[in-house]
This record gives structure tokens, sequence and C-alpha cells, in this order.
């Protein structure tokens, strides 16, 4: 049966009938073609995509008309007439993402590719507090929009990533205890100082996402990204499309409860995996053994008072050899890696992503936790090869560039996984 011209579509588990709609996705969809294979002629285009020649072709002279594609060339196929070959135009559009979940904030403006064209760093304020923050963005923006590689009329917004609890329109901070913040209105609080449009995600699921797209994860459907950081949490990518849960908290993986009868969290609940695994956890556990008389060369590295000792500290002495720190950072890397294993039980995935603070900053974290999942995570006979656990492509700026890419997948319905029922 030969396709129809805008057949019904689905967007991840969900049938779409508007016209429009599927029309937009339809666009997206030759769009993303042409930015993962392309360059390619309209027939292969068409083909690929599993659209009529006319629907197609009307497709991809707009995207030719809006700047988002154009002929590169003519291929001649003997002895047919020459073809016409389309590429994709990353320059078409930018935009800007911000990460908020480091030690120093990150931002960087994007192309529709991914590329990081400019990155700015800044030490966090202390307090972090929503005002400081918000100055700190406005300056950003400010200052980015001077670059010379940025048409500023073609920039789409800015993508802010959280470490926290978001509400179900992705418009408010409800609760976040990296940044001790809580019912914090900030998509319309920064689109009123920006003039620009401002999209807020999570950092765990802005860094799957960005692995997913434009790293590690590009050509895998089923994806676990867990950032191990100040905090624990989880991005998943399901059937190559972002997975929210019900209440849009899926993931927290820190807050699944290893012992009922540990410290209270700030979440308030007790015994949760942060409470005992995350940098926070670390720090807490160095600091109490110093002041108990344990000899460590943090204690001289923080110039004789345990409260300045930083993550990066304790992760660099434990990587030197250091006792204290080699085994509170090999004690919470175990941990982790159990509960991660645990989980991956469970959700069965195709690649485990690990990112985040302390997997940047420690040979030891990271080589703990791939070790206990490869050696605890269940194998299937449908299995043929074992499961690949890496590190984040992107590094430390995944999160912004994950941020920022979601501007243009919520403004141009790109990168999204999208098939045609017939």
């Amino acid at each position: 049966m030969a396709p129809h011209p805008e057949r019904e579509m689905v967007f991840g588990t969900q049938p779409i009938r508007d016209v429009q709609i599927v029309r937009k996705v339809n666009r997206g969809t030759v769009l993303e073609l042409l930015r993962r294979k392309g360059p390619l002629s309209r027939t292969a285009i068409a083909r690929a995509v599993r659209l009529t020649p006319p629907t197609c072709f009307s497709i991809i002279d707009e995207l030719v008309a809006s700047g988002l594609a154009h002929c590169t060339e003519t291929a001649r196929s003997a002895p047919g007439r020459p073809r016409a070959i389309f590429e994709f135009n990353p320059s078409a559009a930018f935009s800007l993402g911000v990460d908020l979940s480091y030690a120093s904030f990150v931002g960087v403006l994007t192309n529709l590719s991914g590329e990081v064209l400019e990155e700015r760093w800044q030490p966090r304020p202390d307090p972090p507090d929503v005002d400081r923050v918000a100055e700190w963005i406005s300056a950003f923006v400010k200052d980015v929009s001077r670059s010379p590689r940025l048409d500023p009329a073609k920039l789409l917004g800015i993508g802010v990533s959280t470490p926290a609890l978001l509400d179900a329109g992705l418009e408010r901070v409800l609760r976040s205890t990296n940044l001790n913040w809580r019912d914090v209105p900030l998509a319309s609080r920064l689109a009123e100082a920006l003039g620009i449009e401002v999209h807020l995600e999570n950092n765990a699921r802005a860094i799957a996402l960005a692995e997913r797209w434009f790293g590690v994860g590009q050509d895998v459907q089923h994806l676990a990204c867990i950032n191990i950081g100040m905090g624990i949490s989880m991005g998943l990518i399901v059937n190559g499309m972002l997975h929210r849960g019900v209440s849009i908290h899926s993931g927290e993986l820190g807050h699944t409860i290893v012992d009922p009868t540990g410290l209270p969290c700030r979440c308030g609940r007790h015994g949760c995996l942060e409470m005992v695994a995350s940098g926070r956890a670390i720090l807490h556990t160095v600091a109490e053994a110093i002041r108990q008389g344990r000899s460590s060369t943090l204690l001289a590295a923080a110039d004789g008072n345990p409260a300045h000792i930083t993550i990066d500290m304790v992760t660099r002495a434990a990587d030197e050899g250091d006792p204290l720190a080699r085994e509170t950072v090999l004690a919470a890397a175990t941990k982790t890696g159990y509960a991660l294993s645990n989980a991956l039980v469970l959700l069965d995935t195709g690649m485990v992503v690990l990112s985040g603070s302390l997997i940047h900053s420690s040979h030891l974290t990271f080589d703990t936790v791939v070790d206990i999942v490869r050696r605890t995570v269940l194998t299937s006979p449908n299995r043929t090869e074992e499961l690949p656990v890496v590190r984040a492509r992107l590094g430390q700026l995944a999160g912004a560039i994950g941020a920022a890419g979601i501007v243009h997948q919520r403004r141009m319905a790109l990168y999204d996984a999208v098939r045609v029922v017939h």
C-alpha cells in the first residue's frame, strides 16, 4: 500500500490525528533525517520517511525557503536527469543553554546540531539565591548576544537545566535541595527579564537528552543516564523518547530508600541513597571523621578547616591514595553501583551513561560503579554483548547542551523519534 500524504503519526506512544500537528511532526522528521543522515536526494528522503513524494517534496521546499536546508549540489546517475541533493543547515537557528547543577554555573550558545559555539563559566554565588542566579543568567545572555557567531534574529530562546523537581508544566521549580529553592516561578521570571522564551528541565533529564541527541547514545533507543554529583538522579530514554512518568518525577534514583532507619533526607523521608552516597554525603562523612581525629591530607589542603573541604579535594585525594578519602569515595560509589544495578534489573536498558561531577572528577567513582554494574546486572540470552556502561561524551557541558537542545525540540519538533502508522 502506498503511503498516505498525511498519515496518522505516533509521537511517543500516543496517536496524532490533527492535520496541522501531523504536518509539523512530518516536517520535524524530514529535518531530523537530514541532520542525521544527509545530504540526501528528494527521493531518498521520501522513501526513508515513508511519505508520498508530493508531500515530502513540499516539506523540503518549505525547509529550503526557511533556510533550514539547502541544495548543496546535484548528482547525476546516468542516464537519468541530475538530482538535487539537500543538506541540513545547522546555522539556521541558535539557542542558549544554562546548567545550574555544578559548583560553577555554565552557559553555552549552540546551533541546531548541538555544536557549542560559545561557553561561559561562573562560580556559583554563595548563597545561590534566585535573584543572584537570575542576574548571572541575564548577564550571560547579554554577553553572548554580542558574539559575532550569533545572529540575534535567529535566537529561539534559552533552556535552563536545574537540579530540581519541576511542576507538570515545566515552568516552576517546586523544590531544589541543591539550590535551596522552593516554589520558584523561574521560567516566567527569566522570560520577563530576558525578553526571550525560557524552557526549564531537570538536569538529569537534560543530560540524558543531550547524550541521546548529540552524544554517546545517538543510536540507542533505551538509555539510562545517571547523574552522580552533590545529588544523584537519573534520566530515562524509552523508545527514543524521554520518559517523565505520571508526575514527571521519574528517575529520582537518589531518593530510593537504602536504609529505612537512616538519616533524614531533605525530601522528607529517611535513608535515601543521597544521604549515604552523594557528594554532599561524602563531604559530611569526611569532615566528621577529621573532627573525630582521623588523619588525612585533606586537612592541610583545606588550611586546617574541615568545613572548607570541597568535593574536588576529596576525589583528587582519593585518586592519589589518601586512605580516608579513598575509603569514603569507594563506599559511596559502591552503594551507588548496587542501587543502579537494582534499577537496571527493572529497566533493562540498552546503555548506561554515567555523568555528573563525581564521575568527571573521580576515576575511583567511575571505575567502581562500572565494575559493580557489569558484575551484578542480570544477563539475558537475547543480549549478544556486554551492557555498555560509559562516561558521558559531552562531559560537564552535557546539561547546558541538553537545555539548549530542548528549545529546538519544543520550537521545531527536532530530534524526536517519530514513525508513520499504516
